[in-house]
């Protein structure tokens, strides 16, 4: 389903995202995706392991992207006729 989509694994699969309550031991739960289209614009992640939420098991990730806005073209003021 996700391959159909058009959507790919942004975070590669040895990145851990999940502290197990009872055994401590790490494991990937969480997964970031990105479309096809946009991949390109990926320019890092990383979890943050010393930063868990309040109340949380699972890390933090920042995902960096290099997305680029088209400007508008300029538009003319039109100005009202004086009354």
């Amino acid at each position: 389903m996700v391959a159909d989509a058009g959507l790919d694994l942004a975070l590669p699969s040895e990145i851990p995202t999940h502290k197990h309550n009872m055994s401590k031991k790490w494991f990937r739960l969480d997964y970031v995706f990105l479309s096809e289209h946009s991949f390109d614009t990926l320019l890092s992640y990383k979890t943050l392991p010393n930063k868990p939420g309040p109340n949380t098991d699972h890390l933090p990730i920042v995902t960096k992207l290099n997305l680029v806005l088209a400007k508008a073209p300029a538009r003319k003021n039109h100005q009202l006729p004086k009354c």
